[in-house]
């Protein structure tokens, strides 16, 4: 799953992001190769963030807060719904960015750069 924009802060919440969206996809029974599949991402990287080796620091407190574990809920359902096949990637862009863009202004992140 690649992203257009880059900066430390914004990959650190790129990073929570997918591995927020890998734990949301195995919760849901899918093997880490299809979580890989459907993230664009190799099934090894699946597991680093499983294990918190990728991706945990934000990890709890994106999944703690109700209102983006919707989104990201949201996310996972049109992942699935896509199958990897692309038809909806536009789409998953978009939520992707809205999301990121209301955690980079929340308190939850502060002084990533």
């Amino acid at each position: 799953m690649l992203f257009t924009c880059d900066s430390r802060s914004i990959s650190i919440v790129h990073s929570s992001i997918r591995s927020c969206l890998a734990d949301i996809l195995l919760s849901k029974g899918y093997s880490a190769n299809k979580v890989g599949k459907l993230l664009k991402i190799t099934g090894a990287a699946v597991s680093y963030y499983k294990k918190g080796q990728r991706g945990a620091h934000l990890k709890e407190k994106i999944m703690g807060n109700p209102r983006y574990y919707s989104m990201l809920e949201e996310i996972a359902n049109m992942l699935i719904e896509d199958d990897g096949k692309g038809y909806l990637e536009p789409v998953i862009e978009d939520m992707i960015c809205r999301l990121c863009r209301e955690l980079r202004k929340s308190d939850l992140i502060k002084n990533l750069d």
